[in-house]
């Protein structure tokens, strides 16, 4: 986590420098910024392509839907291009235990 002006500066920078999708998640605490940059570039907003992802302690139906309006007000945006919601650690712990589960009933 950077301090506030030095993310602005960096996409403001990214910006300038032709970038048009920015990545980032409510984990990486900059959504505030991010937005605040795309603001200040005047780069016309249907020129970006920003992704955004849910984090593992928001994960679930309601959860995520929460997290993502949280993201879409924090970015300070109409819409957001992508919203990811899987982590495959997650997935993958699931798959384990159902493993140990078929393999206890074998």
């Amino acid at each position: 986590m950077s301090e506030p002006k030095v993310t602005v500066n960096a996409v403001l920078e990214a910006l300038r420098a032709g970038y048009r999708a920015i990545d980032t998640a409510s984990y990486y605490k900059n959504e505030k910024e991010v937005g605040e940059a795309i603001r200040l570039s005047e780069v016309p907003r249907e020129e970006l392509f920003i992704t955004t992802k849910v984090w593992n302690d928001e994960q679930g139906y309601d959860e995520t839907l929460r997290a993502f309006e949280k993201s879409l007000r924090t970015l300070g945006l109409d819409y957001i291009d992508l919203y990811l919601t899987g982590h495959f650690r997650i997935y993958l712990s699931i798959l384990i235990e159902r493993l140990k589960d078929y393999m206890k009933r074998s």
